[in-house]
């Protein structure tokens, strides 16, 4: 029960459309990156971020998901080189 959950809090839970673009680049991933690893189009990654679409059924929980394990190393990554330079 706890996977349907968290499944279901990913797919309702997707950031806006300028936090997902803030999110893939802050992770230094290119559009064409992030619809390589989605196994979809460049141009639905552009529509996403812009607010045009949204995905639907497992591509969103897809995409959901990676855009947390994104925004997570970023932020990583941000601490980390905050610590290196104090």
């Amino acid at each position: 029960m706890g996977m349907l959950l968290e499944e279901a809090r990913l797919a309702v839970s997707l950031p806006p459309p300028a936090a997902r673009k803030a999110i893939r680049q802050r992770a230094y991933v290119s559009r064409e990156r992030m619809a390589d690893e989605l196994n979809c189009h460049i141009i639905s990654v552009a529509r996403w971020e812009r607010g045009t679409r949204n995905p639907h059924g497992e591509l969103r929980l897809r995409y959901a998901r990676l855009l947390q394990q994104l925004d997570e190393v970023a932020t990583a990554a941000e601490h980390s080189d905050r610590a290196e330079a104090s």
